[in-house]
């Protein structure tokens, strides 16, 4: 029994059954009961179909839709026979950036005139660093979560937690660095 049945299932029958108590009043032989349950929880379980084919029609989408973004760089140097200098560049700039926060994070102190520059750079690096856990998160963690739950409920809950897991590493840095995790020194 899957876990949506585990959860669902019960409860869809306990539906079952107190929508066939009351119709007890107007229902009288044991027959015409059974019939109604029968046709309630066929229902209710219709719609839990239609529910689980939603989210795998949502969860194909999402993946042809990351496809089609992989391809996009490949078709563009097709087309033009060069890579996208734009992409390149910005991605050089991103992690010099990274690397000067680091740097001047951990070995010394900012300079009066580059204060601005430096705040601007950590947060970058934050920025980084929370989209690489998101990141990381919506492609791992579901996976992890199907060792210990049904495939279907763990590609829905994995997204979800990862979206998760960001406020909780933030909450974890300041909860241990109150005064953040590039904590700015005064030179």
């Amino acid at each position: 029994m899957s876990f949506i049945d585990k959860i669902f299932g019960g409860g869809a029958v306990k539906v079952a059954e107190g929508v066939a108590n009351i119709v007890d009043k107007f229902v009288q032989t044991k027959e015409e009961k059974a019939e109604l349950a029968a046709k309630i929880q066929a229902e209710v379980n219709r719609h839990m179909e239609a529910m689980q084919d939603d989210l795998t029609k949502q969860m194909e989408l999402e993946i042809e839709d990351r496809s089609k973004a992989r391809s996009r760089e490949s078709d563009f140097v097709k087309a033009t026979g060069h890579i996208d200098w734009f992409m390149t560049l910005f991605g050089t700039a991103i992690v010099i950036m990274f690397g000067f926060t680091v740097w001047v994070s951990t070995m010394g102190s900012v300079p009066a005139d580059m204060k601005e520059i430096f705040i601007e750079s950590r947060a970058a690096v934050r920025d980084i660093i929370v989209g690489l856990i998101d990141t990381a998160g919506r492609a791992f963690l579901p996976m992890l979560l199907r060792e210990f739950i049904d495939r279907s409920i763990a590609q829905a809950a994995g997204p979800a937690i990862a979206s998760m897991l960001t406020c909780i590493f933030m909450a974890t840095v300041l909860a241990l660095r109150p005064r953040g995790l590039f904590p700015v020194k005064n030179g």
